[in-house]
């Protein structure tokens, strides 16, 4: 069940999806700084990603671990991933499951980013274009 209201200011919607982690509320800031440049087309810039995140019911800890350890904190990369599930390309369960590994097993290969990054950026002409290839 999603936790951001209509009414809530954007401060009340970094503590509400960052629950009290430091790290998710730094990543979640940065995507809002970011967003418009890497993807232009989305309507509503970082903060679609963050009523994404509410979407997928990823606060905290998840957050932080998607955009740290599944990411490299890489803003590209996380919202790659991101559009790649608002387009259908990646199921919830499997950004969930990513989003709580706490293990490090459960994450995209190499060429599985590669394909995502592909189709987005066919889907998505102005999605900001890779600097560098996926490696292992």
């Amino acid at each position: 069940m999603s936790r951001i209201e209509l009414q809530h200011s954007l401060v009340d919607i970094l503590t509400i999806m960052g629950d009290g982690n430091p790290g998710a509320v730094c990543a979640l800031v940065g995507l809002i700084d970011r967003a418009e440049e890497i993807d232009p087309q989305n309507s509503m810039g970082g903060v679609a990603f963050i009523l994404d995140l509410d979407s997928l019911e990823i606060y905290g800890t998840g957050i932080y671990g998607l955009w740290s350890d599944k990411c490299g904190k890489d803003y590209r990369q996380f919202c790659l991933l991101l559009r790649g599930w608002q387009l259908g390309y990646l199921k919830t369960e499997k950004i969930q499951a990513m989003a709580n590994d706490q293990r490090f097993e459960i994450t995209l290969t190499p060429e599985e980013w590669q394909d995502l990054d592909d189709k987005v950026c066919e889907r998505l002409v102005f999605f900001m274009r890779p600097k560098k290839e996926y490696l292992p």
